[in-house]
């Protein structure tokens, strides 16, 4: 609550505060392979979401603080849910190159998401110098109740390449979510392929 406490001018005594997010996704589709080497795949995708606030804060006001006299109240309380669902697609290709080599490749669409938020502010704080109460959502207005916002999922394309040299397996992925200022993530893993004699 930093900016709470910044715009109130004001020290934060007690606060106890839950959040939690959640994005869940189901996907379905299907893959066509056109002949040995080359194969494509489709899918449509279903995402979920909730974002959810609820806590309570108590401050205590600095000394010399000209606001300070005009203040009702020290509390603050809400609980917040906030909603969102939206469909995208998925699209993949797939090479096989040889028995030794395999290219895959995937790229899922951006998700319009649209919150609706619900909540309940049941204490805030009166600020006689501007005429009106203030809670938590005034500072955090995506959490004030009935507030409608877009918070998409961007899109994502991802890159895996394996291939097997003598008897170990390489396995490296290179993704790339397509924000603003793009988020590029790669990892490598080797392995040993072991024999088992019967």
């Amino acid at each position: 609550m930093a900016g709470t406490v910044r715009a109130l001018d004001a020290e934060l005594k007690n606060g106890d505060f839950e959040g939690e997010n959640r994005y869940y996704q189901g996907i379905i589709g299907g893959t066509y392979q056109i002949n040995r080497v080359l194969s494509i795949s489709l899918g449509g995708k279903y995402v979920y979401s909730v974002r959810k606030l609820a806590g309570d804060a108590e401050y205590s006001f600095y000394k010399g603080n000209p606001t300070g006299d005009s203040i009702n109240g020290n509390e603050l309380h809400i609980k917040s849910k906030r909603e969102a669902d939206g469909f995208g697609e998925v699209f993949g290709l797939n090479i096989r190159v040889n028995e030794n080599l395999n290219i895959g490749m995937k790229y899922d669409t951006p998700v319009k998401l649209t919150f609706d938020t619900n909540a309940v502010e049941d204490k805030k704080i009166y600020i006689g110098a501007l005429g009106k109460n203030l809670g938590i959502s005034d500072f955090y207005p995506a959490y004030k109740d009935a507030y409608s916002g877009s918070r998409d999922l961007p899109g994502v394309l991802s890159l895996g390449i394996s291939g097997k040299v003598n008897r170990f397996i390489l396995m490296t992925d290179i993704t790339v979510i397509l924000t603003r200022f793009p988020i590029l993530i790669i990892w490598i893993m080797i392995t040993e392929m072991k024999s088992t004699l019967v």
